[in-house]
């Protein structure tokens, strides 16, 4: 009865444990202990049995050296947890405490009670100690990505803090000043105070809706100028679908926008030179139709406005026949 109570009180979820032993007695204590908590315990005499992968392995120290080194290099191997059983005489073994996946040794006779809380608390740090790893992977793939990524770019390259609060790096590209420390100020370092508005406007709706950031703006350029930029970053999310950081370049796209300035000066003037002139002037295609005119020409044939003025040349049946009057620039 009281061993029944004993068994309710200590049970836990079923673990699978696999047992490394070759001492009969101890195999059956052990066997005997292990059930009492309410877990499922198989014996191994073969290695290549670990490869089922249990949830922990309990080890003891009857095995010969040559066995136990055996054991414990596929157990390393295979990533498993696993618990030293040892004796009073021989206490800590150090070779085994050691070893990577080695989680505790317990004195035999083993106590019930040191032994769940034992298994508890190994697999507890597996677990965590395994997404450790998983995070310090990922991490190590993202930065191997950026780096990649700064070595194939002929663009400005960034890591940004999940609120755009800090820059943690930059790559300037002979573009933008480098920022190899993680910064706080990076907005006064390369974005004009008239743009900043815009500039944090787009950051806050990228980061609220977790969707990437995309925006050309000004920028202080390496050489103290001011540049312009096409600015992209994706957001990098964890496991939770939470964002972790940003990863973006800044494309110097300042040539192209000078250019595009400077054709629409030069589009804007030409179209107030020839709203000036008093003569009646169109610009039309190969195909007669009208691409603009003035409001002379408007004016001369009797238009209420430059909306009532038709569309095309032919249109105009008589309007070839005063093609060479001195009132026409006629531009084709």
């Amino acid at each position: 009865m009281n061993k029944k109570k004993f068994g309710r009180r200590l049970k836990i979820s079923a673990i699978k444990i696999f047992l490394v032993c070759n001492v009969d007695s101890v195999v059956k204590d052990l066997e005997t202990t292990i059930e009492s908590l309410g877990h499922s315990v198989t014996m191994v005499k073969r290695l290549q049995k670990l490869e089922l992968k249990p949830d922990i392995i309990l080890v003891d120290s009857s095995l010969n050296k040559k066995f136990l080194e055996a054991t414990i290099s596929m157990i390393n191997k295979l990533d498993l947890p696993f618990i030293y059983i040892s004796t009073p005489e021989e206490g800590f073994n150090q070779e085994v405490v050691d070893q990577v996946n080695y989680f505790g040794t317990i004195i035999k006779p083993v106590d019930p009670e040191l032994l769940k809380t034992s298994i508890e608390f190994a697999l507890q740090k597996h677990l965590k100690e395994k997404e450790l790893k998983d995070r310090i992977n990922k991490l190590e793939k993202r930065e191997s990505r950026y780096h990649a990524l700064i070595e194939s770019s002929f663009d400005s390259v960034y890591i940004m803090s999940p609120d755009w609060g800090e820059m943690k790096h930059l790559e300037g590209r002979n573009f933008l000043n480098s920022t190899l420390n993680p910064s706080k100020s990076w907005i006064n370092t390369y974005i004009p105070p008239e743009e900043r508005e815009k500039v944090l406007t787009t950051i806050n709706n990228a980061i609220k809706d977790k969707t990437k950031f995309e925006l050309e703006h000004k920028v202080i350029a390496a050489d103290g100028t001011i540049g312009q930029t096409l600015s992209r970053a994706v957001p990098v999310l964890d496991t939770n679908g939470e964002i972790i950081e940003w990863i973006g370049t800044a494309k110097d796209i300042t040539k192209r926008t000078n250019i595009e300035w400077e054709l629409t000066e030069t589009k804007n003037m030409l179209e107030s030179v020839i709203e000036s002139i008093p003569d009646a002037v169109f610009v039309s295609d190969d195909e007669g139709n009208f691409l603009k005119f003035n409001k002379a020409f408007a004016t001369y044939h009797k238009f209420k406005s430059k909306k009532d003025v038709k569309k095309t040349l032919n249109e105009y049946p008589d309007f070839l026949e005063v093609y060479g009057d001195e009132k026409y620039i006629i531009i084709t």
